[in-house]
């Protein structure tokens, strides 16, 4: 399951990836991420790396990652 922005979620299928575009609380809920993360990768740019507990792969607009 991929999620992108998850935000007022009542229930939710386990995720295995979840991209959040920025810090803003509508598109990173803490409180949403917990409800479906478990084993997940979760994608998010430098804004909003600080919020989320890790594992996080950070990206940048443009920016490519190579991992396998």
């Amino acid at each position: 399951m991929i999620y992108f922005d998850p935000y007022g979620l009542r229930d939710g299928e386990a995720a295995d990836l979840i991209l959040i575009s920025h810090h803003h609380p509508y598109h990173c809920s803490l409180g949403d991420l917990e409800k479906v993360r478990r084993l997940t990768v979760i994608v998010t740019d430098k804004t909003a790396v600080r919020k989320i507990e890790f594992p996080v792969i950070t990206l940048e607009p443009g920016e490519r990652t190579a991992r396998k």
